[in-house]
């Protein structure tokens, strides 16, 4: 059942059949894998002791977690103001210890795609291997008019979930590799343990095989056309979505997106009370920051009608922020409006700390 999975996401990405993958337990095992395998891969065949990977701001977190834990130098370039790489700061921070560039696929914050014409052109000017995280991207990228995926030559691997909008149950995703002589650096092999030889393909050792099968049984029910279908759905209903904001003067939207997530932003407005507001009236969002915002991410089921009634409340809070004068609040009480109060990583770090302490019972 894995191996038909990762057969499928093989296909959805323009694989041939050298192409090969691991099923994973979600996009962040995916994301970490690939760093420990270009890791590993970069210091057998490149002698490359201090490794760096190349990212653009508007990178997911994992990579950052995934240099933390293998220690390998996280190169940030600041995204443009339109949210895209900046290829110009990219292409100068190569160096000799470069192991890997990562494109997003879309961007988690802001929904966007990073280019990848351009991305592509590079890694391979400077053979040094392409990743794109494509985790919140698969099952809709893949119907799109975009070039993409292992029909770039450049690109050497792509973490994928199934999770997202494959509709499966959390806990599926993959990651896929240009060929099995890369792929065999994220493998781990003890072959002197007392329990005799142990091998494992990723970060798990036991694993659910529930999962497994209902991802599986997932995949078989919806095929291509319905996943097609859900594509072309929520297609519509971003547009729509882009259209109906732009038209609001107190907020815009950021860059061009062109799948799912879609970035909203103010110049005029303290934009975390705006989404404080929102969530008071049950909308599910997600606040972002470094830009600051929030980001409305659409699924299969919302509709038009949904849309609607998320404007019109939207250009109600804005009234009502506007009446009452809360845009004179520096600060809100989400997690991230936090920051420009305190502004003190240390202090925060220590206070995040503490709360998954309480969230993990060690208190």
């Amino acid at each position: 059942m894995e191996k038909e999975c990762i057969s499928v996401m093989i296909q959805l990405f323009n694989g041939d059949k050298n192409t090969c993958g691991v099923f994973t337990s979600g996009g962040t095992e995916s994301i970490l894998m690939a760093c420990k395998t270009y890791r590993d891969y970069s210091k057998k065949t490149k002698n490359i002791t201090k490794p760096e990977i190349i990212v653009s701001s508007s990178i997911h977190c994992a990579f950052t977690k995934a240099c933390s834990y293998f220690n390998i130098k996280m190169v940030v370039i600041p995204c443009r103001q339109d949210g895209l790489y900046d290829l110009d700061l990219l292409e100068a921070s190569i160096n000799n210890n470069t192991i890997l560039i990562v494109g997003s696929t879309p961007s988690y914050n802001l929904g966007l795609i990073d280019q990848l014409n351009e991305l592509n052109k590079l890694a391979l000017n400077n053979k040094i291997p392409l990743h794109l995280d494509a985790c919140i991207g698969s099952f809709l990228i893949n119907f799109s008019d975009y070039n993409f995926g292992f029909i770039l030559d450049g690109v050497t691997s792509i973490s994928a979930d199934f999770h997202k909008y494959g509709n499966s149950p959390k806990g599926a995703s993959s990651i896929l590799y240009k060929n099995k002589d890369l792929m065999k650096y994220q493998y781990f092999v003890d072959e002197k343990w007392s329990g005799g030889i142990y091998a494992s393909s990723a970060m798990a050792g036991s694993r659910c095989g529930n999962i497994v099968a209902l991802t599986w049984a997932t995949l078989m029910y919806y095929g291509k056309s319905k996943y097609i279908e859900n594509y072309n759905s929520i297609i519509t209903i971003k547009n729509h979505l882009v259209q109906k904001i732009k038209i609001i003067d107190d907020v815009f939207v950021y860059g061009e997106p062109k799948l799912s997530i879609v970035a909203i932003g103010s110049k005029t407005l303290n934009i975390n009370i705006i989404s404080e507001e929102l969530k008071k009236r049950k909308w599910e969002i997600n606040v972002i920051q470094n830009p600051n915002g929030f980001h409305f991410c659409i699924t299969s089921y919302h509709t038009l009608k949904i849309i609607d009634k998320f404007i019109l409340d939207l250009i109600d809070v804005i009234k009502y922020i506007k009446t009452h004068n809360m845009d004179s609040i520096k600060y809100s009480p989400c997690i991230y409006g936090t920051m420009s109060k305190i502004n003190d990583s240390d202090i925060m770090n220590d206070v995040i700390t503490d709360y998954l302490h309480v969230v993990n019972g060690a208190i």
